[in-house]
């Protein structure tokens, strides 16, 4: 019976019940005799054998239908869109999931590994894609108490899943030094330091005694692929007088382009010593020391970009009249507080190859008083210097005029690019950068910026509509004979402060079907 189909055991008649039943059916109409009890018990009996048998058919059924029912759920999940994805399509998308850094905390899955969990195809995908596991950030200080040899064994599974392509990492050694952690910490920097030929990307941020007694120290001359260097010192140390930054590990990395520095007040960045003459992009964030930042900027002979983002000045601050020599830079970046340390610096760049210039003030509440301190000559003489032309422009949160603003701009002819983030809306500031004003030169001057083709609003909700409109729409189809041969509009961004009133956005979002890339947004003031 075992070997029997499912079916054979459902619908096959049970022979020996069926040669009794007419018998039985007998005694149900007569009296039952002592001769017939014994007829009656053995019937019952193979007749519950019988039933049980056809209750295990179906119980057999029944698992064969929830087998193929689960077969049915699994075959509709492959007509989703998912499953039209190629292999390689697929890897790039988990990539993307991962492209800041995967963080490494104790109490989340990290992304890799959750997708490598959804189902086997994904998994097969993740474990075969090494640019999934080759990024991910660690901050030390949220692994105390939780354990570093858990932190140790995430760190080799992502090592070993990325193979040998280049890692990117993102590293906060913010713990102080007690003693307690010190050896675990250590031997989760041992793994990293191990692996320092294949480290592309460092962002570094390290305490005292991170420098004198871990395994790092190993890295010095090991670093053959290391492209991008940034290095912080933590917001909390316990001698701010000591200087936290140490650079020797660094000063033999044949590819390095990149660097970023985050100093304390006692880093002297002419101290900072890193291969400069090969390096491309400096970014030098909330500096003290401007004249050591010639020192930096004199050593880097091919320097192609430069963010600088100064403090107040400090009292060892000298600013020396010496002009800052940078022949082959293209794009500058200056963020400052006060708003009059722009000109201090500007005034002592020589920079004729540039073409991108970035401008930003971070003070807030300026008062009316502020709009007078302008030294308009100071930035015009540095761009009459730019031969080749200044292309892209951004002014972010400036304390000038819109009058001002336009004189600048008409020493850009060749800009193509305009970025303006209007500064936060306050009462005792009534003036704005984009005022009907300021849009009004578009649309009345056809030799105001003729090539632009670009631009980048950050406005308050105030803003002026109808003046906004009218000079996006002579700048994307000129109106008159004048207008013909300036650049047409291509890109327009707009973002408004609060809230977009319906009106304004329903024209705006118009000029995309004249061909015109139009994005509208709200966003919030940064505080």
């Amino acid at each position: 019976m075992a070997t029997q189909n499912i079916e054979d055991l459902l619908f096959e008649s049970h022979p020996v019940l069926s040669d009794r039943s007419s018998k039985i059916e007998r005694l149900l109409r007569s009296t039952i005799l002592p001769t017939d009890r014994g007829f009656i018990s053995q019937f019952l009996h193979d007749a519950e054998k019988e039933a049980n048998r056809l209750r295990v058919a179906i119980m057999s059924l029944e698992s064969r239908r929830m087998r193929l029912e689960e077969t049915m759920q699994k075959c509709r999940s492959l007509l989703s869109p998912i499953h039209k994805l190629p292999p390689e399509v697929l890897a790039h998308v988990f990539t993307m999931c991962g492209q800041e850094g995967e963080a490494l905390q104790p109490t989340c899955i990290p992304t890799a590994m959750a997708v490598s969990r959804v189902c086997g195809r994904w998994r097969d995908i993740a474990l075969s894609t090494p640019l999934l596991w080759n990024s991910f950030r660690v901050n030390f200080f949220v692994w105390i108490d939780k354990g570093f040899d858990k932190l140790a064994v995430l760190i080799r599974t992502f090592l070993d899943r990325s193979k040998n392509s280049l890692l990117d990492l993102d590293l906060a050694i913010n713990v102080t030094d007690d003693g307690r952690d010190n050896a675990d910490i250590n031997a989760v920097l041992d793994i990293l330091a191990a692996q320092s030929a294949r480290w592309r990307y460092l962002d570094l941020i390290c305490c005292p005694w991170v420098w004198e007694e871990s395994p790092l120290n190993t890295i010095k001359g090991r670093l053959p692929e290391l492209r991008h260097l940034e290095l912080s010192a933590p917001w909390e140390i316990d001698n701010p007088t000591d200087e936290v930054i140490d650079t020797h590990l660094f000063d033999d990395c044949p590819n390095l382009q990149s660097v970023v520095l985050r100093p304390t007040e006692s880093d002297s960045l002419s101290d900072i010593h890193l291969p400069w003459a090969q390096i491309r992009s400096v970014e030098l964030d909330y500096y003290y020391d401007t004249s050591s930042v010639y020192s930096l900027i004199s050593q880097c002979s091919n320097l192609e970009r430069l963010h600088l983002s100064s403090t107040p000045a400090s009292e060892r601050d000298v600013l020396e009249n010496i002009m800052w020599d940078t022949p082959l830079l293209k794009h500058l970046s200056i963020s400052v507080s006060p708003w009059g340390r722009l000109s201090d610096i500007l005034q002592r760049f020589s920079a004729p190859s540039l073409l991108s210039l970035e401008m930003s003030c971070r003070c807030k509440g300026f008062g009316r008083k502020k709009l007078q301190e302008w030294d308009s000559l100071c930035i015009k003489e540095f761009l009459l210097q730019a031969s080749n032309g200044i292309t892209s422009l951004k002014v972010e949160n400036l304390p000038i005029s819109d009058s001002n603003l336009a004189s600048l701009l008409c020493f850009m002819p060749q800009l193509e690019q305009l970025c303006i983030i209007e500064r936060v809306e306050e009462e005792c500031w009534k003036d704005k950068l984009i005022s009907p004003a300021f849009l009004n030169r578009f649309t009345a001057s056809p030799d105001f910026l003729p090539r632009l083709s670009r631009v980048d609003f950050t406005v308050n909700s105030t803003v002026p509509q109808e003046a906004l409109l009218h000079m996006l729409a002579s700048r994307c189809i000129p109106h008159n004979s004048q207008m013909s041969n300036i650049c047409k509009l291509r890109s327009v961004s707009v973002a408004i402060r609060k809230d977009v009133p319906s009106g304004l956005r329903f024209s705006l979002e118009a000029f995309r079907d004249v061909g015109v890339y139009m994005s509208v947004k709200v966003t919030h003031p940064r505080l």
